[in-house]
């Protein structure tokens, strides 16, 4: 039987006109005896100037990665179970992936760390541990933050809403959109 990820190979998703490449189904490291490995970033930080932690900051967390993922700018998309979840632009695929939403590092989880890097990959593993199945999409532009913008503007257009783990980003976003 083929892997999900053979037959989604060559699939698309669009939103708001813009269309995604099926990139992976997202699968966090695993201990030998099948367990998904989760963890705390912030305990590993002795704070000494007394940061505050955010919101997503205590976690849990996991690790997931995929070193063959292409160095490219774009808009990157996860979706649970096929709904859009979180969209965001990135300068760096690879490096997104693996070194920011995958690997959450203690000084990520406190002011002023990475907020939305902390919530994505917190709810990657509670949708994991609740049998969804989180998937990456890619669409590869340098203009991405622009790309994202029009995207988002036409899918709200369309009567969608905004995707579940960033549920404000039209707002943050509308003063980039074009006049």
């Amino acid at each position: 039987m083929a892997s999900d990820r053979e037959t989604n190979t060559g699939r698309t998703i669009e939103l708001g006109e813009l269309p995604f490449l099926y990139l992976l189904d997202v699968v966090p490291d695993q201990s030998p005896s099948g367990d998904l490995i989760v963890y705390e970033a912030h305990t590993r930080y002795d704070n000494p100037l007394g940061r505050a932690l955010l919101p997503s900051g205590s976690g849990p967390f996991c690790r997931f990665r995929e070193p063959s993922l292409p160095h490219l700018a774009g808009v990157v998309l996860f979706t649970v179970d096929g709904v859009p979840a979180y969209l965001d632009d990135v300068p760096d695929l690879n490096q997104a992936v693996n070194l920011r939403f995958g690997l959450i590092a203690p000084r990520q989880c406190y002011e002023p760390g990475d907020e939305r890097a902390c919530r994505v990959n917190a709810e990657v593993l509670k949708a994991v541990r609740d049998g969804q199945v989180v998937s990456l999409w890619f669409r590869a532009t340098p203009n991405a933050r622009q790309a994202l913008v029009r995207a988002l503007a036409r899918h709200r257009q369309e009567g969608g809403a905004d995707p579940l783990w960033n549920p404000k980003v039209s707002q943050t976003l509308s003063k980039d959109a074009d006049p």
